[in-house]
């Protein structure tokens, strides 16, 4: 029973590392551009890592109030029309061509 459990702590602290390197990494790509990685892992290990992400998803992501989503709604529509308009809004300008009205 001890040896199952100290196998499941040591395969945790690895899931743990594994996360904390693909984190570090992620923070560092915004400075020194795209990283190719290779991970080799075994299938357990793996199955491991993947249930300790859904297990910090879960506990980090709380559901939103009815308030909240919609605030978070008008926000992603106000920056959608913003995004759309900055767009729109170009126009080439030519010193040299005078246009005629």
């Amino acid at each position: 029973m001890k040896v199952a459990k100290i196998q499941k702590a040591a395969a945790a602290a690895a899931a743990t590392n594994i996360l904390e390197a693909i984190a570090q990494l992620s923070s560092s790509e915004a400075e020194d551009g795209p990283k190719k990685m290779k991970i080799v892992v075994k299938k357990e290990e793996l199955k491991q890592v993947l249930e300790a992400i859904r297990q910090r998803r879960s506990t980090l992501v709380r559901p939103m109030s009815l308030d909240q989503r919609l605030n978070f709604m008008r926000r992603r529509q106000i920056l959608r029309a913003a995004a759309r308009t900055r767009s729109a809004s170009w126009r080439p300008v030519l010193q040299s061509i005078p246009e005629e009205l």
